[in-house]
C-alpha cells in the first residue's frame, strides 16, 4: 500500500522551522511520506539546517517552495525581535492564494494525503485545509504553559493583570490551572501590552480559538516537565492533543557527521570539559541597545571564563564595530573567547568542552540545552521568553538567576556562579534529571513516542472527520 503524504508548512523564521522539520523526519521514520513547504527565500537557509543538524533525513523529506521574490521589501532578515515574527505572518498571509494553489497541486499528485501541519501561527490554513476536504493539525512551537496563558489572556484583562502596569505588575495573577505561580511582570512578554481595545486582541483570541478546534493540536513539550499544563491544556482542545517533544534529533548521528574540522569545535576540542560558556540569542531576538552588548562583553572578560559567542550581524541596531574589533582581538591573542556570525548550537552544546549557555531562552535553545544536559543563565527577549526563564531558574532550577539589566561587575559574578559556582553545580544536576526525562519521553514506549505512534496510526487510518 503506498504510504500516505503529509503537508508541513512552517512560519518562515528558523525558530519555527526546526522543529517542525524535527517533527518531520519522525514522521518518515514512521513511514509516512513528508512534503516541507517554505518560502523560495528561506529554503536555502532549511537545506543548511538539514545539512548541519540532520543530514540523514536530507534525501528522506521533499521541498517544495512557494515563490515571494515578487514581494517587495517583505521578509527582510535584517529585522529582529517580534517585529520579525510579525513580518513573516503578514508575508505568509498574501502568499495565501499560492499556498492554496500548491496544495490543490500536491493533492492532484500523490495517492493520499494524510492532513496539513500547518503553524499554529498561520492559521487561516485551516480555512483552505476544510475548503480542500483536508484535516489539518496545528502546531505550537512552545510549551503549554504560554499556550495556556494566551488563552486565558481575557481572564487576565478582565482580574487587570493584563496589560501591565508599574503598580501592579508584582501582584500575583489569579490561580489558573495547569500555570504556575507567576506574578505579573513574569507573564509573558506577548501578553504585556495585550488590551480588548486593540483590533489585534480579538484577531488573536479568535486565531487561537480556531486552531484550537483542528483535528489535532501539536506542541513541542513533554509531559514529564509539564504534566499540569499538559492536563489543563487537554481540556481547551477540541479533537486530539499531540504531545511529541522535545523535537530535536533522535540520535547523535548529527554529531558524527558534523565537520570536525570546523573552527568552532576545533576551538573547543582544546578546551578542558564543561570549561567553556556558550553564549546566543538565536535568530531572531535583539539586543535593545550597545550599552548592553558592552556590559556583556566586560563580564565575560571579567569573569575569566573562556566562551563561545555567536554574535548575529543583526543582534544590536547600534552596533560599535570598533568596540567589537577589540574585544574580539584580546579574546583571541589570550585564547579566551571566540566570537563568530554563526554556530550549529546542538553540535556545540553537546561537545565536552561546553559547561554552561547563555541564552534568550527561545523555546528550542532551552530543549537544546536540557537534552545537552547543559545549565543555563537566561536573558530574555521577546515572546515567551521570559516565561521559560521562570521555568529556568525557578521551578526546574536548571539554571542560575540572571538580569539582562545587570552592568559587567554582575554578568561576571553570575557567570562564575554557573561555570564554578555550588549553584551551578546543582542546576548541573537537574538539567542531568532533565536530560534523562526528555530522552526517555522520545525513546519506544516513552509518553511522547506513544502520542507520536498514536498520531501515525490516525493518519493511516481513514482521514480524520
Amino acid at each position: 500500500m503506498e504510504s500516505s503524504t503529509v503537508v508541513v508548512f512552517p512560519l518562515p523564521v528558523m525558530g519555527h522551522i526546526t522543529p517542525m522539520l524535527h517533527f518531520a523526519a519522525r514522521l518518515v521514520s514512521q513511514g509516512l511520506k513528508v512534503t516541507f513547504v517554505t518560502t523560495r527565500r528561506t529554503q536555502s537557509r532549511v537545506l543548511r539546517a538539514i545539512s548541519e543538524t540532520m543530514p540523514d533525513s536530507a534525501s528522506t523529506l521533499k521541498f517544495v517552495s512557494i515563490p515571494d521574490d515578487q514581494l517587495e521589501g517583505q521578509g527582510d532578515t535584517k529585522k529582529t525581535g517580534i517585529e520579525a515574527i510579525w513580518e513573516a505572518i503578514t508575508l505568509m498571509h498574501s502568499l495565501r492564494g499560492t499556498f492554496e494553489r500548491l496544495l490543490e497541486e500536491i493533492l492532484n499528485q500523490e495517492q493520499r494525503v494524510a492532513c496539513l501541519v500547518s503553524d499554529f501561527l498561520l492559521d487561516w490554513t485551516g480555512e483552505v485545509a476544510a475548503k480542500l476536504h483536508l484535516p489539518r493539525a496545528a502546531f505550537w512551537t512552545s510549551n503549554a504553559a504560554f499556550l495556556l496563558l494566551m488563552i486565558h489572556a481575557p481572564d487576565l484583562v478582565s482580574s487587570g493583570c493584563v496589560p501591565l502596569r508599574e503598580e501592579t505588575k508584582d501582584e500575583f495573577i489569579p490561580y489558573l490551572e495547569g500555570v504556575p505561580r507567576l506574578r505579573a511582570r513574569e507573564l509573558p512578554f506577548a501578553l504585556h501590552e495585550e488590551s480588548p481595545a486593540d483590533p489585534g486582541f480579538k484577531l488573536s483570541q479568535s486565531s487561537i480559538r480556531n486552531n484550537l478546534k483542528a483535528s489535532w493540536v501539536v506542541t513541542n513539550t513533554f509531559n514529564e516537565i509539564e504534566v499540569e499544563a499538559i492536563a489543563a491544556l487537554r481540556q481547551f482542545v477540541e479533537h486530539e492533543l499531540v504531545v511529541l517533544g522535545p523535537m530535536l534529533p533522535s540520535s547523535s548521528s548529527s554529531l558524527e557527521t558534523a565537520k570536525d574540522t570546523g573552527a568552532i569545535l576545533k576551538w573547543l576540542n582544546n578546551k578542558k570539559k564543561a570549561s567553556v560558556l556558550y553564549v546566543s540569542f538565536g535568530t531572531v531576538a535583539g539586543i535593545d541597545s550597545m550599552r548592553s552588548i558592552k556590559e556583556l562583553a566586560r563580564g565575560l572578560e571579567a569573569s575569566g571564563i573562556d566562551f563561545v559567542w555567536v554574535f548575529r550581524t543583526n543582534l544590536v541596531e547600534d552596533k560599535d564595530e570598533d568596540f567589537m574589533e577589540k574585544f574580539q582581538e584580546r579574546a583571541k591573542a589570550l585564547e579566551k573567547g571566540l566570537v563568530v556570525p554563526w554556530a550549529p548550537q546542538l553540535q556545540v552544546l553537546q561537545h565536552d568542552a561546553v559547561g554552561g549557555f547563555l541564552t534568550h531562552c527561545g523555546w528550542n535553545s532551552v530543549l537544546e540545552s536540557i537534552w545537552s544536559g547543559v545549565p543555563m543563565l537566561g536573558w530574555p527577549c521577546m515572546a515567551e521568553q521570559n516565561l521559560n526563564q521562570k521555568f529556568i531558574t525557578d521551578i526546574w532550577k536548571i539554571g542560575v538567576p540572571f538580569d539582562a539589566a545587570m552592568d559587567a561587575t554582575a554578568i561576571s559574578s553570575a557567570v562564575v556562579k554557573l561555570m564554578q559556582g555550588k549553584e551551578g553545580k546543582w542546576a548541573r544536576r537537574s538539567v542531568a534529571r532533565m536530560r534523562i526525562a526528555g530522552q526517555r519521553a522520545v525513546a519506544p514506549g516513552g509518553t511522547s513516542h506513544k502520542s507520536l505512534e498514536e498520531f501515525v496510526e490516525s493518519l493511516k487510518l481513514d482521514r480524520a472527520a
